[in-house]
């Protein structure tokens, strides 16, 4: 119930409050003594629709607030208000409103911030104005059912929360669709994007290791010359009458002709042996490498070129060649589902068709219990 009401600057009030005590309680008076005023107040404060015109002239803004007793059966307003935050243990409940000259409105429900909407919604519940100037709960259709509903008792609830949930998936079902064909042309135009990296991978037959490979070759045809010099150098070092061939064969002829005085210079004498052989293998080597060489300008332009076509798509696609093939991976994945996008729109049509005829039939179910309780 209503226990008190502050009005401040409505109309041709400037200040008063109101208490009221349970059971009836009847304002009287001359016509224009602001009965009806009294009224317009209690309708702004439940959520009303409000103007600067409410406000008393010179001043700013107006200001209503109500104090509710909660009553212990009220469990839809409590519900209102515990899905909203809003704590309301003591059973008491403080709707606020001001309505600025400007036309900004603020609404309070036990010191919280609320919307008109939800002021709305609170008051409906706590307070009906009848009037002939309101349109009133009794006067709505939506509240005409509710009551014949009620009427009806257990044999319709059943069938009306079977509605209901049928009637959530169909609403469900439609978003899905919309929400699905609404993107269509940005879809299509994803998938030929998508269609375009896709042959712009596969053109490129990356492999694992490749790169490697290539930089490597790359190092040794940039290098060519300075590559060619060292080797040839090396194997002149190796065999010229003074190099290292001449000089260890020379050490190992005459540490053989010691080791034949003493056997304590046997191993020293296999050492050099096997280091003569050993230099004399990494001459052939040498020989092999050299005879091999041959610098080709256009191999370099080409491993230049896979490079740079590998370093555009690692720009691109991901920062090694392994990011890049699992990228194609996953588009070729999404290209997939993309490309079934028009038989997936056929499945959702037909789900929304099918929840709709189920929706009609229930609802024509509920017309039929309607009409019998009647």
């Amino acid at each position: 119930m209503l226990q008190e009401l502050t009005i401040k600057n409505l109309a041709i009030i400037e200040s008063l409050s109101l208490s009221f005590e349970e059971g009836m309680t009847v304002l009287t008076g001359e016509t224009g003594a602001g009965k009806s005023i009294i009224i317009d107040a209690l309708g702004l404060l439940v959520g009303g629709r409000g103007s600067s015109h409410f406000i008393r002239h010179g001043e700013d803004k107006l200001s209503l607030e109500g104090l509710f007793i909660l009553a212990d059966d009220n469990v839809a307003a409590r519900k209102t208000l515990a899905d909203n935050g809003i704590d309301a243990t003591d059973n008491m409940v403080v709707l606020e409103r001001t309505v600025f000259k400007s036309g900004k409105n603020i609404c309070r429900i036990n010191g919280k911030l609320a919307t008109t909407v939800l002021l709305r919604d609170v008051g409906s519940k706590l307070i009906d104005i009848h009037s002939q100037h309101e349109h009133q709960e009794l006067m709505h259709d939506e509240f005409h059912l509710t009551l014949l509903d009620r009427y009806s008792g257990e044999a319709f609830q059943k069938p009306f929360q079977k509605y209901e949930k049928t009637f959530a998936l169909y609403k469900k079902a439609q978003k899905e669709f919309r929400d699905f064909t609404k993107g269509e042309q940005e879809l299509a135009q994803r998938l030929d994007m998508l269609q375009f990296q896709n042959q712009e991978i596969e053109a490129a037959h990356l492999q694992v290791g490749e790169e490697e490979t290539l930089l490597a070759e790359k190092n040794i045809l940039a290098n060519f010359e300075k590559l060619n010099d060292n080797l040839n150098l090396a194997y002149k070092a190796l065999q010229e009458e003074s190099g290292g061939l001449s000089a260890t064969s020379e050490a190992m002829r005459q540490i053989e002709a010691a080791k034949n005085v003493s056997h304590d210079f046997d191993t020293l004498h296999e050492t050099i042996a096997s280091s003569y052989y050993q230099l004399e293998d990494a001459a052939m080597q040498i020989r092999q490498a050299l005879d091999q060489m041959e610098f080709q300008p256009e191999q370099l332009n080409q491993i230049e070129n896979r490079l740079a076509e590998m370093n555009q798509l690692k720009r691109k696609y991901g920062k090694k060649v392994e990011d890049i093939m699992a990228y194609h991976v996953e588009i070729q994945d999404e290209i997939q589902k993309l490309a079934n996008s028009e038989a997936h729109v056929g499945e959702l049509s037909k789900n929304v068709e099918k929840l709709a005829h189920q929706v009609a039939e229930e609802a024509s179910h509920l017309t039929a219990l309607r009409k019998k309780s009647s």
